[in-house]
């Protein structure tokens, strides 16, 4: 379990640290709904992966692998949900100063959909963290403390990013910030919907 975690540990770093789509989701949320809805995003986005981590833990992860129809449906069900997050993103751009609020279900809700339907935490979970369980060791139970590490550094990184963007809200609140955080975010989700649909 020890070499496991020590292997797991600077990937889960690297992984945590690198931008994407459930980070995207948790500066959304926090721009329209403070510090509250950015965590409460970051708690959704945060299930989502440790349930992917569950799924392989239980030997969903191989069952989904060894049917390559079942694997590119995942994918493209993943791809999908990016795409109309970052659609929605965009028509919002269009009038940033409508204020249509973030609800706390809008904000957990939302970010647990993306974090359960994100392509890039599929693929962690069901090619990576096997990788790291050392011969010998407890499939299911070493597969579920990475994930809970991941789960837990990807909590930490986000709430850190919720204080900053809290602490500048006021930027991204007047229209013309609001409409740059929307049309970042909508181009980066549909661009990461298209190439998963491209490659899968």
């Amino acid at each position: 379990m020890n070499a496991s975690l020590l292997a797991f540990l600077p990937v889960a770093v690297f992984l945590v640290v690198t931008p994407g789509v459930n980070n995207l989701v948790v500066i959304g949320s926090t721009v329209g709904g403070g510090v509250r809805g950015g965590a409460l995003a970051t708690a959704g986005t945060s299930l989502g992966v440790l349930a992917w981590a569950v799924a392989v833990a239980l030997g969903l992860g191989a069952l989904v692998t060894a049917s390559a129809t079942l694997w590119v449906a995942v994918q493209w069900a993943g791809a999908g949900w990016l795409v109309v997050l970052g659609a929605r993103s965009l028509l919002k751009a269009r009038r940033p100063t409508a204020d249509e609020g973030v609800t706390d279900r809008r904000s957990f809700a939302g970010a647990l959909a993306t974090g359960l339907l994100n392509p890039r935490a599929g693929v962690v979970a069901v090619a990576v963290l096997p990788q790291f369980v050392v011969p010998g060791a407890p499939v299911a139970t070493t597969t579920l403390v990475l994930g809970l590490v991941w789960a837990g550094l990807a909590t930490l990184w986000n709430l850190v990013g919720v204080a900053l963007v809290a602490r500048g809200r006021r930027l991204f609140t007047g229209p013309v910030g609001r409409r740059v955080v929307e049309v970042v975010a909508g181009l980066v989700m549909v661009l990461t919907g298209v190439s998963v649909v491209l490659g899968a």
